[in-house]
């Protein structure tokens, strides 16, 4: 499908690569449309979606409403999938700090370690890689300097 104009039906059908040919001109470029309603989709089925959408997801809340963005991301510091983890940290590190408040300063810091995961591409079983200690000492050591 090559359209310009984002549709949320479509991007949760696809998986692998032709997930990753769909979303990424949306999140990487800027030039195509990704209507202010979707926002509202993702964040209702975050919870429910793959870890793959799951980044995707996140990206394109950033994209939409960055002022409400934080209060959503950082509930996905403590996801067990790496990539999940360091794509919300990725996102949160990236905005100003006049964008995050006190409050969203404080669950930063009171969000739990724990370990996380990523899957090993020889033979597709669940690898511990650490925890997400590093990811909230980045974010806390941002935010509350």
């Amino acid at each position: 499908m090559s359209s310009n104009h984002f549709e949320i039906e479509h991007f949760l059908s696809l998986s692998g690569e032709s997930l990753i040919d769909y979303v990424e001109p949306f999140v990487t470029t800027g030039r195509f449309d990704v209507p202010d309603s979707v926002y509202n989709q993702l964040v209702a089925t975050l919870g429910k979606l793959s870890d793959e959408h799951t980044v995707y997801a996140l990206e394109l809340c950033k994209l939409l409403k960055q002022s409400d963005f934080v209060e959503i991301a950082i509930d996905y510091l403590s996801h067990a999938s790496a990539n999940v983890c360091c794509t919300a940290c990725r996102l949160i590190e990236s905005l100003p700090l006049t964008m995050v408040s006190k409050e969203s300063r404080r669950r930063i810091s009171n969000v739990p370690i724990v370990a996380i995961y990523a899957i090993n591409p020889r033979n597709s079983t669940l690898v511990c890689t650490g925890t997400n200690q590093s990811f909230i000492h980045l974010l806390v050591t941002k935010f509350n300097s």
